[in-house]
């Protein structure tokens, strides 16, 4: 059950509410419901009316539940039925500005899926909307998690039975340098970053690592700079250093390897030379060893 609010007109809104309200009443008050999406993105939105919703879903032994709207004036607080949840198993929100409270400790013992959209890690009980920096030890369940365009600086991710982690930014916001502090995840098979600068992260513990997808592009816009352009490339070997534990390797069967050096920009400066840490990632396990031509 997916309830999206399609209009541009915030008067609208008003018939929104009531057209989910009465459709809500009228279905079969015994039968379940496996997912239950509701949308009105950045349009203000009654949090009572929201957190209605969530009950009834919760009531109804939803399964998967994804929360996409902005609650204003009043910022919305899960009701309690969501946490004793014995039917949960994932979960989808995303912060507007000081639309969503967060609960503290937020704990969800069954969760096995979570998708954090646009939140902030920054700690303390006075700071309402954002989650500590160590937020995933109440979900002891956890097999799957995305951070989507959220502030990761300080962020320390631990989580014993975590098997998929995906982080990606987007939008010229997230063009500047923030370090996680840890990533402890001894189970994690499945690691995908995609973001418009180079991940860092001192600390990484991934042992069982199997599939690693890596999408850096640059932005140009502030709070772009020189420097951060710089320490990118890198940055990036340093994280694919880390990253290096995947097994299989890359590439074990590599014959070829051929590095393209072009401009994609006019002014772009050319790469004239291959680091020798980058080469030595790239061939890492090539079961051919001295055979591998590089063409560049």
């Amino acid at each position: 059950m997916d309830l999206p609010w399609t209009s541009h007109n915030p008067e609208f809104m008003s018939h929104f509410t009531q057209f989910v309200t009465q459709f809500l009443s009228r279905r079969n008050d015994t039968s379940t419901i496996n997912k239950f999406g509701l949308t009105s993105n950045d349009m203000p939105t009654d949090s009572i009316f929201v957190e209605k919703c969530i009950d009834y879903a919760i009531d109804h032994g939803v399964r998967h539940l994804a929360i996409d709207t902005y609650c204003h004036p009043t910022p919305l607080r899960l009701p309690d039925g969501l946490f004793a949840s014995h039917t949960l198993r994932a979960l989808k929100v995303k912060q507007y500005t000081c639309s969503f409270a967060v609960p503290k400790p937020l704990i969800m013992p069954n969760l096995e899926t979570l998708y954090l959209d646009s939140f902030e890690f920054k700690g303390g009980a006075d700071n309402l909307y954002s989650f500590p920096k160590e937020p995933f030890s109440g979900f002891p369940n956890l097999e799957e998690l995305t951070i989507h365009n959220c502030e990761v600086s300080g962020l320390i991710i631990r989580s014993a039975r975590l098997r998929v982690l995906e982080i990606s930014f987007q939008g010229p916001f997230f063009s500047r340098e923030e370090k996680i502090e840890e990533i402890s995840v001894p189970g994690l098979v499945s690691f995908r970053y995609k973001g418009y600068y180079s991940l860092i992260c001192p600390k990484m513990d991934l042992p069982c690592l199997e599939d690693v997808y890596f999408d850096n592009f640059e932005h140009f816009e502030a709070p772009y700079t020189d420097d951060i352009k710089k320490k990118m490339p890198i940055n990036l070997v340093r994280m694919l250093q880390q990253l290096g534990n995947a097994n299989p390797t890359p590439f074990p069967y590599i014959k070829c390897l051929k590095l393209k050096r072009q401009r994609r920009y006019l002014n772009d400066p050319v790469m004239d030379t291959v680091s020798p840490t980058l080469m030595n990632y790239l061939t890492e396990g090539c079961a051919i060893g001295d055979s591998v031509v590089v063409k560049f």
